[in-house]
């Protein structure tokens, strides 16, 4: 599953620290000895319903990288009242937050990823909401795409692993491909999708319902690019 932010900004110091930025279609950070040049972004998710995650990653996309080469902290807030389109430098949380990833060697338009899975099952079990401060340290700055950018892959997004695994094995037998998984899961619905050779995975999902365990499914050299998906009802 793939969560985008719900709000995103960046707020900036000195002369323009009144000025809100919601709605620019970047998330600049700076950090600088002059005031007017500071900057730092908060992103917000809506995280309810997510409490058994198994694992949560923070995709980010940087837009534009200075150097000297920057590093990022990344801080989990307990303050989800703020705003997009009214957050500023004056009144952002004065909260110093709790950093939980740090990172850095960034390419521009190349995701960089950070597990929060522990931040994200704690918001869920809290108000439902995680809020995220994100900055520069040193003499850097940098950009990431914010939720408003016209390029859809370059907007954060929390990236969520199913909230149940699916122990599966398989392995080839006379031919034929044969799927096993622990006699205690419910029978799940077979889920098929066959498209022209070299056509990669689409949505025309065809379902042949239950099937047994073991499940052996012959290997045909003509049916073009098959896939198969496993299904717990």
């Amino acid at each position: 599953m793939l969560f985008r932010s719900v709000a995103d900004a960046y707020v900036r110091g000195g002369s323009y620290a009144a000025n809100n930025f919601g709605a620019s279609q970047t998330i600049d950070l700076m950090e600088d000895p002059n005031t007017n040049n500071l900057r730092r972004g908060y992103l917000r998710f809506d995280v309810r319903g997510v409490t058994n995650a198994l694992k949560v990653v923070l995709s980010l996309v940087p837009t534009v990288v200075a150097s000297p080469m920057p590093t990022l902290n990344i801080a989990v807030l307990t303050n989800d009242v703020w705003t997009e389109s009214g957050i500023t430098w004056n009144n952002q949380p004065t909260e110093s937050g709790v950093i939980v990833a740090t990172m850095t060697n960034f390419v521009v338009n190349t995701p960089v990823e950070t597990d929060l899975t522990s931040a994200v099952q704690n918001a869920a079990a809290s108000d439902g909401w995680l809020s995220l401060r994100i900055s520069v340290t040193a003499a850097a700055s940098l950009s990431f795409g914010s939720r408003e950018q016209s390029e859809i892959t370059n907007r954060p997004a929390l990236l969520v692993a199913n909230t149940a695994t699916f122990a599966m094995t398989v392995k080839i037998v006379n031919n034929a491909m044969q799927f096993t998984w622990p006699a205690s899961y419910q029978t799940p619905n077979l889920l098929v999708q066959t498209n022209a050779a070299g056509v990669g995975l689409g949505t025309n999902w065809t379902d042949w319902g239950m099937v047994p365990n073991p499940l052996l499914l012959p290997i045909v050299g003509n049916n073009g690019s098959v896939f198969y998906r496993l299904k717990i009802p």
